[in-house]
This record gives structure tokens, sequence and C-alpha cells, in this order.
């Protein structure tokens, strides 16, 4: 770990220096921002203010980078998963990643989320025809996340809610962000609205084979949000009934047929609503349920067998309380250390 620390220090270095190179084409800069921002997102949690290297300068070439008009394709891709990164990391009471001058960039200025298979001129038809269909997928997942975002800047890591006051202004935003939630719903894109057996009776293996698992994955992702909503909004010692019936929905999937496994390991991407599932539990068989799929992951870098851990030490100590137990304080508590990221 000392030797990975050392490493991404002296990248980091690098990158400011490159940054201010205005001969180095932006697009080079932004992967390895991008990259640099994986690796903050990789190692371990530490409570602290946004990726500082990500301003000034760079602040500057994103501007003038906007202004030019000539965007690529995959330039914007990572100006799209720079946002998505930093909601991440937002959501465990972190300050994220990104200043307000970065992101607030890259959110007025990334409207539309071109696709990369039109600069691969080898492409399989089947690949082009995929991506075509599965383009407002993620138009759709990503526009959750930007509600998510707007979820966490409400949650009590980052907003005071001591007063009647706070606790009406917080009621009045979250009201308004599941209205933006449930129309965002209300429009969802058709492969969302069908199940896994129609989307197999129009389209070829090859397509609808990804497809339902893409669908299954913002299908919960929507849900996981119904879930994090009522936590803040609902009862300190149990789900609302929406929430239930969001965590019923998003147990239907995992243990359905939206292809949530592949060679017995579970998709990763199912980690926040396992999780989400797990804590808002306070039943043993449900948090049990949500504590052996997440050692289905599989995958050392989600940190799924930590998180297997955490929520089954955190559902004893809930049950025993009978009220929700804050999640950062008892990591620290129980494990000495800060929640992973997701």
């Amino acid at each position: 770990m000392a030797h990975a620390m050392s490493v991404n220090q002296a990248a980091i270095s690098v990158f400011e220096s490159l940054s201010g190179n205005e001969t180095v084409d932006f697009d080079i800069v932004l992967v390895d921002a991008f990259l640099l921002c994986l690796s903050v997102a990789t190692l371990p949690n530490e409570d602290g203010p946004p990726f500082g290297v990500l301003d000034g300068t760079f602040v500057a070439r994103l501007e003038t980078w906007f202004l030019s008009g000539h965007q690529s394709p995959v330039g914007l891709r990572i100006g799209v998963w720079l946002q998505l990164l930093d909601i991440a990391i937002k959501r465990v009471g972190n300050s994220g990643l990104l200043s307000k001058s970065v992101s607030g960039l890259l959110h007025k200025n990334i409207k539309e989320i071109p696709s990369l298979t039109a600069l691969d001129h080898e492409a399989h038809p089947a690949d082009s025809l995929y991506d075509i269909i599965s383009a407002p997928i993620f138009t759709f997942y990503r526009e959750v996340q930007d509600i998510s975002s707007h979820v966490a800047d409400v949650t009590h890591y980052r907003r005071s809610r001591i007063t009647a006051a706070d606790q009406a202004e917080v009621t009045d935003i979250l009201n308004s962000l599941k209205d933006n939630l449930c129309n965002l719903w209300q429009s969802r894109p058709a492969p969302l609205r069908l199940d896994a057996t129609e989307l197999q009776q129009h389209f070829c293996p090859t397509i609808a084979d990804p497809l339902i698992t893409l669908a299954g994955l913002c299908s919960a992702t929507y849900l996981t949000e119904v879930v994090a909503m009522g936590r803040i909004l609902g009862h300190p010692s149990f789900a609302s009934p929406e929430a239930k019936d969001a965590m019923q929905r998003i147990r239907d999937i995992v243990d359905g047929d939206r292809n949530a496994s592949t060679e017995r390991a579970l998709n990763a991407g199912y980690l926040r609503p396992l999780f989400l599932y797990a804590i808002e539990s306070f039943d043993q068989e449900q948090t049990q349920w949500a504590v052996n799929r997440l050692k289905q992951i599989k995958s050392p870098i989600s940190r799924s067998d930590f998180i297997a851990s955490f929520i089954e030490s955190h559902g004893e100590v809930q049950r025993m309380q009978g009220r929700r137990v804050t999640m950062k304080a008892f990591c620290y508590q129980r494990f000495g250390v800060p929640l992973p990221y997701f």
C-alpha cells in the first residue's frame, strides 16, 4: 500500500505540470485526470476536501475546451465518468472528488453522451445496434445519478437538520427530488419497460443478453434511490412502505432472470443496491440474504467482502438497538476505518 500511495503521489505531481502544458492535447489530460480519480476512489477512503489537483490550471483548460466547441466523444465520456465517480464518493459522507468549478462546468456543458461505436470502423453491426438501443438507458442512469448527488447533499453528513426549519427545508427538497425521480421513471426508455422474456423475443441473444443485464442494473439503481430517500425522510426505526416495496423489487431483480450473475459471480453493479437493502432491513433473514449476495460479487476492488462483514455487524447492532445506526460512525467504531467508496 505504501508503494501504491507513493506512485500515486508521483503521478499527481506529473499531472500538475501536464495540465498546464498547452502543447498536450486536452483529451490526454482528461484521461490522466480520470486515472488519478480512479486511484483516489480505489485507495483507502480518507475524509478531506475535494481532489485539489483538479483545480486551478485544469479548470481553466476545461473551460477553454468547452468554449472551443470541439470535444471528442471520448473526452465527453470521460467527463461523465468523472461526474459518476464524484457522486459515488459524496454518498459515503465525503466532500467528493470535484470542486464546484469542475462539477459545474461538466454539468452545464455535457448534455448528450456521444456513442463510441462510430469511432470503430470495424465494429460489428450488432454492436452498433446495441449501442444505439442502450444509449437512452445510459442517459437515464446518468440522470438518476444526478438526483442521487442532490440526495447526498441533504444527508446529515452534509447539511444541518438541527432546527425544525432545517428539517422542513430538507423535506421540501427531498419531496421535489422524489417527484423528479418519479417523473424520470415514468418516462424511462422502452427497454426498461420490458421484462427479460420480452427483450429476448424482440432481439437476438448478442443484443438481448447485455440489454437484460443493463436494464436490471439501471432498474435497481432507480429503486436504490427510492430507498435512500426513504431512509432520510422515514421513521428512525423502520423503512417506509414505499422503501420496503423498492427493497423487495431489488431482491426480485437480483434473484430473477436479469443476468445479475455470470460464471457464479454477481455483477458488482449491485453492490450499492444490496448495501442500501441491508442497512434498511431490521430482519435478520433479509440482512443475511444481502450478505450472502455481496459475497458472490467476488471483486476485490469493490471491497465486497468488507461490505458484507460491515452490514452483518451493522445489522446486528440495529436489531439490538431497534433503530437505525449511523453508518459512518459505526464503521469507525467497529472497524477503525472510514466506510469505503462504492
